[in-house]
C-alpha cells in the first residue's frame, strides 16, 4: 500500500476499462431484460408502498449482475486489482442472488424470506475465502481487533444490514442507483487518496449501476427489483469491507453512506416509536414524503447527489489530513438531514 496521499502506481487503465465493461454488459443486460419483462408481463403493479401508478417491468437487477461479472472478468485480468478471494467470492454472491430474480419473476418475495436470502449470501461469501472485517478503524480510538466470532458476526450483520437498507431505500425512481453511483466513485477517489490500488472495485459498483440507470432514470423503464437492491447492498458492504483493510475505514465510508443510513434508520426509530408493524410496506421514508408533497423524483435524485459530493469532498479531505474541513462537511450534511426531517414532520 502507498503512502496516504501518493496516487499508487496500480494499473489505472485497467480500472477504466473495468468501470466502461461494467456500464456496457450494464446496459445491454438491461435493455434485453426490459425486452423480456414486457414480453413476458413480468411487471412491478403498484402497491401501498409504490412511488409509481403504472405496472413496470422488473428485474432490472440482472442487467446489474452482467454489469458487475464484465467488471471483474476485467478486474480479474490484473493481480493487484482485488483482494484473493474477492472477485470469485463476489461472483458466488452473485448467484445466490439470482434466486430472487426467480421467486420475483412469479410474486413478491415474505420478508422472511429475503432475510434467509441475505446471510445465506453472506455465508457462501466468507465460506470461499471473500475478506472479512478483522478489525475497525475508529476515529480517536484507533484499530479495534475483531477476534473469534466478532469478526464473522460483524461482517454478517454489515452485510445484510446494507443489503436491507438498499431495499428499503429502493422505492422511487433512480435513487438507489444514483447513490450507488456517487458512494462508488467517491470511494474509488477516496482509495486513491489513501494510496490502495483496490479502486477498481467501486468503479465496476458505479459503472454498473449507471449502466442500470440509463432505463431507470425518471421516469424510470425498468425497475431493479430486490435482485437488484440487494446487489447494490451486498457490493457496497464488500466495498466498505475491502476499503476498511485498504486504507479507508470504515467509519468513512459509511459517512458516505449517510443519506440512505440516516433516512432508514430515522425512518425504522419513527415508526418504532408510534408502534406500527415493522414489517409492513409503507411509503414513510423521507425521500417518499418528499414525493408525496410534491417534489419531483428527478429534484430528489437532485438532493441526493448534492449532498453525496458534499459527504465526498469531506471524506476526501479526512483521508488527505484537513480533518477539520472533512468533519465540517460531513456535520453540514447531517445538520442538513435532520432539518430536512424536522421539516418535512412540520408538514
Amino acid at each position: 500500500m502507498s503512502p496516504v496521499g501518493e496516487v499508487p502506481s496500480a494499473p489505472v487503465l485497467l480500472f477504466c476499462a473495468a468501470g466502461a465493461a461494467a456500464v456496457t454488459a450494464a446496459a445491454a443486460a438491461t435493455w434485453l431484460v426490459l425486452l423480456a419483462a414486457r414480453r413476458w408481463s413480468i411487471l412491478d403493479r403498484p402497491n401501498q408502498r409504490s412511488s409509481h401508478v403504472l405496472p413496470t417491468p422488473t428485474l432490472g437487477g440482472l442487467g446489474i449482475a452482467a454489469g458487475l461479472w464484465a467488471g471483474l472478468a476485467v478486474l480479474l485480468c490484473g493481480q493487484t486489482a482485488l483482494p484473493p478471494g474477492t472477485g470469485w467470492a463476489l461472483a458466488a454472491v452473485t448467484g445466490i442472488f439470482l434466486i430472487a430474480a426467480l421467486d420475483e419473476s412469479k410474486r413478491s418475495m415474505r420478508v422472511g424470506e429475503k432475510l434467509l436470502l441475505q446471510i445465506l449470501a453472506v455465508a457462501v461469501w466468507m465460506s470461499v475465502g471473500g475478506p472479512r472485517l478483522e478489525w475497525i478503524t475508529l476515529p480517536w480510538l484507533g484499530r479495534l481487533e475483531l477476534v473469534g466470532p466478532w469478526s464473522p458476526g460483524i461482517t454478517a450483520l454489515w452485510f445484510v444490514s446494507l443489503c436491507n437498507i438498499c431495499n428499503f431505500m429502493d422505492g422511487i425512481d433512480g435513487i438507489a442507483a444514483t447513490e450507488s453511483i456517487c458512494v462508488g466513485c467517491w470511494a474509488a477517489v477516496s482509495l486513491v487518496v489513501a494510496g490502495s490500488s483496490a479502486a477498481g472495485l467501486p468503479l465496476v459498483l458505479a459503472g454498473a449501476s449507471l449502466g442500470f440507470l440509463l432505463f431507470n432514470v425518471p421516469p424510470a423503464r425498468i425497475f431493479m427489483g430486490d435482485v437488484g437492491s440487494f446487489l447494490l447492498g451486498g457490493l457496497l458492504a464488500v466495498v466498505g469491507i475491502v476499503g476498511e483493510g485498504e486504507g479507508l475505514p470504515l467509519w468513512l465510508f459509511a459517512a458516505l453512506l449517510l443519506c440512505f443510513l440516516f433516512d432508514s434508520t430515522y425512518t425504522l426509530m419513527r415508526r418504532a416509536l408510534r408502534g406500527e408493524n415493522l414489517l409492513r410496506a409503507h411509503r414513510q421514508h423521507l425521500y417518499q414524503r418528499l414525493v408525496l408533497h410534491g417534489w419531483s423524483h428527478r429534484k430528489v435524485n437532485g438532493l441526493v447527489l448534492l449532498l453525496n459530493t458534499i459527504l465526498g469532498i469531506g471524506v476526501c479531505a479526512t483521508l488527505e489530513g484537513y480533518a477539520g474541513a472533512g468533519v465540517t462537511c460531513m456535520a453540514a450534511v447531517a445538520a442538513g438531514l435532520i432539518a430536512c426531517a424536522i421539516w418535512i414532520e412540520r408538514w
